[in-house]
């Protein structure tokens, strides 16, 4: 049997219809696409779970067709699909990244609160343009107050001092009400410190015990006469590592609470006298001095560095004891001995000794003085 060709038709298929995401709200998203083909054509769009969220879209040829799922949750992710009609099925397109379905990220938002003692400054991010956000915050014994701003921040006044109080933010979109993030604060006069140490450069402060947590900013002052010398500055995080501290050195140590007008107040004082250790001699002889310190505190570890007259400092090694045997020095010579100990990855000069080695007795004068083998800047570190 032979075929005949009776008639030849040629033909380019419709390339997909690209889907995409052009905006979203905390509930909504607007979704796009373009139909590519001449014609008008039918489309709908689904989900991952292939609930469809619209059953038909008609598109004319070459016109953008949109969609606006709503009923989204605020930080939540949904993916999308648009499926075209053709002949007698439903065929899935791509999106815009060659996947077939697009992803929709919804945004939310989180509250911050910086608290005093009878006032509250409460902040959130505002992704989303021209929202209006309502603020409620109530109190432990059930009173309820409302704010309504664009703003992305609120200032609450008038609260009791000692007092809990419950926040929640809330915006409408498509007339419903959406509940976007909730938190609480205490209001609270006086933080209290508790103290690490002191060590002979650093000491650690942690007055989380006694603060809210929820934003309130404090800093660490020393009190130097009549003026406040900053050590750690201005944060909500409610634990801190005060370094770069000269040993054997008192501070007056003072926590303040930056209030809502910008002003510090005073919330707990301590007195720190840092530690120091003084070197002696055990014995001096022509090559070897034996050396001993005073204790500082469990687990210390020290270095004894001795420097010939003219020479650079030569280390005796790390040591947890309270002694050091330095060897095979030269006869009389001239030594200077230093001895430090190692405080968060720094080496802290505590004493210093001066002597000349000789044959026969030894003589020693003891300069006996605090010095900084490694200059440390004074600074903060903060704990996470």
């Amino acid at each position: 049997m032979t075929s005949v060709v009776l008639h030849s038709l040629s033909a380019t298929t419709d390339a997909f219809a690209g889907l995409y995401s052009s905006a979203s709200t905390y509930s909504t998203a607007t979704l796009e696409f373009t139909n590519v083909s001449q014609t008008s054509s039918d489309f709908r769009i689904v989900d991952d779970s292939g609930v469809v969220h619209e059953s038909v879209i008609t598109v004319g040829g070459g016109s953008k067709g949109t969609f606006t799922p709503k009923g989204l949750l605020p930080g939540g992710s949904n993916m999308f699909y648009l499926e075209r009609y053709e002949v007698d099925t439903w065929i899935r397109q791509t999106s815009t990244s060659s996947l077939d379905y697009v992803l929709v990220s919804n945004p939310t938002t989180s509250l911050s609160v910086a608290t005093g003692s009878t006032s509250s400054q409460v902040t959130w991010a505002t992704p989303v343009d021209s929202s209006n956000y309502t603020l409620t915050y109530t109190s432990s014994g059930g009173s309820s107050q409302t704010m309504t701003t664009s703003s992305g921040q609120a200032f609450l006044s008038g609260l009791t001092q000692g007092d809990t109080y419950d926040l929640s933010l809330s915006v409408v979109e498509n007339s419903t009400t959406i509940l976007l993030a909730t938190s609480s604060f205490t209001t609270s006069s006086a933080a209290q410190m508790e103290l690490t140490g002191p060590f002979a450069s650093y000491i650690g402060i942690d007055w989380s015990n006694s603060v809210d947590g929820q934003g309130s900013l404090y800093r660490i002052v020393h009190r130097n006469g009549s003026s406040d010398d900053i050590l750690a500055e201005s944060s909500n995080v409610t634990v801190a590592t005060i370094d770069g501290l000269s040993p054997d050195t008192e501070y007056n140590i003072v926590l303040q609470r930056q209030e809502l007008d910008g002003s510090w107040s005073d919330q707990n004082e301590v007195i720190v006298n840092t530690l120091t250790s003084l070197m002696s001699f055990s014995s001096v002889a022509s090559k070897t001095i034996e050396l001993t310190w005073t204790g500082l505190y469990s687990g210390a570890t020290f270095e004894v560095f001795y420097t010939l007259k003219g020479g650079s400092p030569v280390g005796n090694g790390q040591t947890t004891e309270n002694s050091s045997v330095l060897r095979n020095l030269s006869p009389g010579s001239e030594y200077t001995i230093d001895l430090v100990v190692y405080e968060l990855g720094q080496a802290v000069g505590l004493s210093r000794l001066g002597l000349t080695t000789n044959k026969g007795s030894a003589s020693s004068k003891i300069i006996m003085i605090v010095i900084a083998l490694i200059a440390i800047l004074l600074g903060i570190k903060f704990l996470n």
